[in-house]
């Protein structure tokens, strides 16, 4: 018996294209998978972490260290606040409380088909009448040194908590005035690298400002908003062409800020001006405020149109293969409100989660004023692979090197990269497309398959699709024959013995435990047939 095994060479990432039974060489779908130096493993188990039920759907997790060194993470839910610090979850929500998000409001057309009520139209949104129907609510959260703000733009009011005072959180007021003046209130903020608390969507205590409006504080001081004093540096712009600012991030390269359309590099210039502005991209607005994260070289978000990167100086398209598959499936009016980006930096990944629209996610009764993103597409910066997941949460925060991976679904908390059981996710699998094992239409007999696998191998199952039709032979359908689950022998071959003309691959986690395993390239032994 002869043997002659060669390499099954699969480059790592998922690669969408029209149908499955494509002939290429890459994976076709997959779940809750990743790729570390081009051999694939399961992205990690997730543990409860044990807090009672939130009161509200998380949105936001901000953790910092206070003055002291001690480590403090933030909750920034829809309705409420809490705060861990040393493992004890505490309330700081205002007093009085904070209104919830007013919900996307869309028109007819809007959402998927046979989804609502036919001729019967939206709720008409309370204020702005047209803003409120295009730009959806979002959240913000950072530290300033070791306290903490908030700012959700349902409530717009600047919120700060202070750990050396503990209490609840309370709005901003400027103490050094007589009487005491308030913070501007808007729709988010951003801590610059240079020390100012700059807010967009700003209005001010006597009530000018506008949606397209942002303004920052005084330096070091998040008190201080007063824009005429000479002796504050506080300052604004009405951003022209006149339109609402949607969201805006800061990092080592400034800050990125984008209204509908445009995209708006702000530069610090010293005084007396301070900062200005500068354009710096057109069509590339995030699908949602929560849509975009820093890394440690550029910053990722994910638009309507695709995937972008910014470096500092440029805004650039990431290609994404799996853009089909984000199109295919997304809610476009529930993203705007629910979809977030998640920086993984231990394995230099981008994760956006958003929300199924309703008929594939065969629920077309769902709300879509009140999503939940089930969906995630991730991607690798550093190797340049996406993947998908299927995993339900509404937000998340990345991990340092002192902190863990934490990741919420509405009211419970997740840490991420701990343990071998997935909650309120998929267990992972993938798929090749149908590979020709010899060359053209010949027939090939696979007889046997050495699984290059490092780890557990006894929660895999893997499964072989053939094709024994001629595909180029379009009178004639394919012919589809699926396998029984294979299971690995223990000296890691795989007996086959099957004749066909196309192999479609899958292997499969069947659970419930998820051990760390990797999957490298395998070697396929093919003889070659005749023609048919």
């Amino acid at each position: 018996m002869t043997v002659n095994f060669a390499p099954l060479e699969i480059p790592p990432g998922i690669v969408r294209m029209a149908t499955a039974v494509s002939r290429s060489t890459n994976w076709s779908a997959g779940n809750n998978i990743r790729w570390v130096e081009g051999k694939l493993q399961p992205i990690g188990g997730q543990s409860i972490v044990n807090y009672p039920a939130f009161a509200s759907s998380c949105r936001l997790i901000h953790p910092w260290f206070d003055l002291q060194g001690e480590y403090h993470v933030a909750y920034v839910c829809e309705k409420n606040v809490y705060v861990d610090t040393g493992g004890v979850i505490t309330e700081i929500t205002p007093t009085g409380g904070m209104p919830g998000p007013q919900g996307m409001t869309g028109g007819y057309g809007d959402g998927a088909y046979d989804v609502g009520n036919y001729g019967v139209p939206p709720p008409l949104p309370v204020y702005p009448v047209r803003l409120s129907s295009m730009i959806a609510d979002t959240y913000s959260c950072d530290n300033f040194g070791a306290v903490l703000l908030v700012q959700t733009s349902s409530d717009g009011r600047l919120l700060y908590w202070n750990p050396a005072v503990g209490g609840l959180l309370a709005q901003v007021v400027d103490t050094s005035l007589t009487p005491n003046v308030k913070a501007p209130s808007g729709r988010g903020f951003v801590v610059t690298p240079e020390r100012f608390v700059l807010m967009y969507g700003m209005v001010d205590a006597t009530g000018s400002g506008s949606s397209r409006r942002f303004g920052w504080s005084d330096q070091e001081d998040y008190t201080n908003w007063q824009f005429t004093n000479v002796a504050s540096q506080a300052g604004f712009y009405d951003i022209e062409p006149a339109s609402p600012i949607v969201t805006a991030i800061s990092g080592k390269f400034g800050t990125l800020l984008w209204t509908s359309s445009v995209a708006y590099q702000v530069q610090f210039e010293g005084v007396p001006y301070v900062y200005g502005y500068v354009e710096a991209g057109r069509n590339c607005t995030p699908w949602s405020a929560l849509s975009i994260t820093v890394t440690a070289a550029q910053v990722l978000w994910y638009s309507q149109q695709g995937a972008f990167s910014f470096d500092g100086t440029n805004i650039m398209p990431v290609q994404c293969p799996i853009h089909s598959w984000i199109n295919n499936n997304v809610d476009p009016i529930g993203v705007r409100s629910a979809g977030f980006a998640v920086h993984v930096a231990s394995f230099n990944e981008f994760w956006w989660f958003f929300p199924q629209n309703p008929v594939m996610a065969q629920n077309p009764n769902s709300n879509p004023s009140t999503p939940v993103p089930a969906l995630a597409a991730i991607y690798n910066y550093k190797e340049g692979w996406w993947s998908e997941a299927n995993m339900s949460r509404t937000a998340g925060f990345g991990g340092t090197y002192s902190a863990p991976i934490l990741m919420a679904n509405v009211g419970v908390v997740y840490a991420h990269e701990q343990g071998v059981q997935f909650n309120a996710a998929g267990l992972p699998w993938a798929q090749t497309f149908a590979m020709n094992l010899s060359s053209g239409a010949r027939l090939s007999t696979l007889k046997q398959m050495i699984i290059d696998l490092e780890g557990d191998p006894t929660n895999l199952s893997f499964q072989i699709y053939t094709f024994v039709g001629n595909k180029r032979e379009n009178a004639q359908p394919l012919e589809l024959i699926q396998f029984p689950p294979m299971f690995l022998r223990p000296d890691g071959y795989l007996d086959i013995q099957l004749t066909a003309r196309d192999f479609l691959f899958r292997f499969e986690v069947i659970g419930p435990n998820v051990p760390l395993f990797t999957l490298g390239q395998h070697l396929v032994d093919v003889v070659q047939r005749g023609f048919r």
